[in-house]
């Protein structure tokens, strides 16, 4: 049977090196041997559900790919590969960077962002349908995508925030604000009152951010699967707000998608 390269096959294959064999794989996704061959091969596409649960075991990133939702990150060490990704990203998606869209702009909700496929190509939509989703499921009004470059955290997406937080948030590069702890410490940071939080009272950037109308905010990194830092995506809210543990879980799911669909499905 001739095998054919693509995003599904590779990504079946490296499932079966994480979790110890081909047999292994077919039992985790309770396929028969028949089908998982035609997946791997390439030869047939495996249904959504399967792909999304074989993307988990990818970027659990060495923990129990049966316990992905809660796994820490190691800490992160820039690399040139890195670097080389995240501006070859930054190229595709230069032309959108900070580009606001209308508030009467169609969300994807969660789910469709999840069961969504994306090709090379439409980097810029995936982007987009990320940041709506995570605005959508976590009750969100504005948001943002960062990636990653040697200089910093630069916005490829945005939803809400007018020109002085975009100006001030250009380029990211220390640990000032949430997005920059986060790029730091490679785990979400949450900070549910802005004002009172040590990290932004009395600070410059604690004062952007109440201007912008945002009172709560929450970032995750987004990690390929090896623990590389590839960008950051932020959620903010008008008000205070306590991030729940659905939504922890929401966003979990939309950062791991995010991140293997930005890594190009390489694996």
């Amino acid at each position: 049977m001739m095998m054919r390269d693509s995003v599904h096959a590779r990504a079946l294959q490296r499932a079966a090196e994480v979790l110890g064999g081909k047999d292994e794989l077919r039992k985790f996704l309770g396929a028969t041997t028949p089908e998982l061959d035609e997946w791997m091969t390439g030869v047939a596409t495996p249904p959504t559900d399967v792909f999304l649960r074989v993307v988990d075991v990818i970027t659990a990133a060495g923990s129990d790919p049966l316990e992905v939702s809660k796994t820490p990150r190691p800490s992160l060490k820039p690399s040139v590969f890195a670097q080389e990704r995240a501006l070859a990203i930054r190229r595709t998606l230069n032309a959108h960077r900070a580009a606001d869209r209308s508030a009467s702009a169609k969300r994807r909700s969660a789910l469709e962002f999840l069961q969504a496929r994306f090709e090379p190509r439409e980097g810029v939509q995936m982007v987009d349908a990320a940041l709506d989703a995570a605005i959508g499921a976590s009750g969100a009004t504005m948001g943002n995508v960062q990636l990653r470059e040697p200089d910093g955290l630069h916005i490829v997406a945005q939803h809400g925030f007018r020109q002085p937080f975009l100006d001030y948030f250009a380029c990211v590069n220390d640990a000032h604000c949430a997005c920059g702890l986060a790029m730091a410490r490679g785990q979400r940071i949450v900070v549910p009152d802005v004002a009172a939080d040590p990290l932004f009272a009395g600070t410059p950037s604690g004062e952007v951010i109440l201007t912008a109308g945002a009172l709560a905010v929450q970032s995750t990194p987004l990690l390929s699967g090896d623990g590389e830092l590839i960008g950051v995506l932020s959620t903010h809210y008008p008000a205070p707000h306590e991030v729940t543990a659905r939504e922890h879980d929401v966003l979990d799911h939309i950062a791991r998608r995010t991140a293997f669909w930005l890594d190009g499905g390489r694996l």
